[in-house]
């Protein structure tokens, strides 16, 4: 493991997930600190960058949008601008029972466009669920896929025991995806 070609060699065998241990094993410290990595997760996170100071407002404070490189500036801007985003911002914003969720950043991922409107967008929401009650709050996992309305259906269950009674099974929880901190889902 020569020092000039270990960028390279690291660069080609970091994504394969065999090899990363012994990339880790094999590695001086002082190579990784040369190099400014120290975990997969951390070269992940600079592949990502910020869309040229793009931000919206959320609960009065700016929040930073950063995107993949796949994703250029003015697509970015586009996706913010959009109404499928700002929908999902709105409802983000709401309290239920003195909870609410608190966005802290976003990473735009991909965006879908429909000739010149924006179609979908694949977020990743760095988010919390807070509780003002219980003064606590907690990590919500935050990769959201926004487009407009949607078809469902919905499973009807018959009990014939009680004369043909129809049920169906929802489960409430928070959903980041639509922005809400309790919603019935069907299950």
């Amino acid at each position: 493991f020569r020092e000039h070609s270990s960028w390279l060699w690291l660069h080609k065998n970091m994504f394969r997930a065999s090899n990363f241990l012994r990339i880790i094993r094999t590695c001086t410290e002082k190579t990784f600190a040369k190099h400014r990595i120290t975990s997969y997760k951390e070269q992940s996170r600079t592949i990502t960058r910020m869309a040229s100071n793009l931000s919206f407002k959320f609960r009065d404070k700016d929040i930073p949008v950063s995107c993949s490189p796949a994703v250029g500036s003015d697509t970015a801007k586009l996706a913010v601008d959009s109404e499928i985003f700002k929908n999902w911002v709105k409802r983000c914003g709401q309290d239920q029972d003195g909870k609410f969720i608190d966005l802290r950043g976003v990473e735009i991922q991909h965006v879908d466009m429909f000739g010149p409107r924006v179609g979908f967008v694949k977020i990743n929401a760095d988010s919390r669920l807070v509780d003002g009650k219980a003064k606590h709050e907690h990590r919500l996992p935050g990769i959201c896929f926004l487009r407009g309305g949607s078809v469902a259906i919905l499973l009807a269950l018959i009990c014939e025991e009680l004369g043909g009674k129809v049920f169906s099974v929802l489960v409430e929880q928070p959903r980041v995806p639509i922005g809400t901190v309790s919603c019935l889902e069907l299950a």
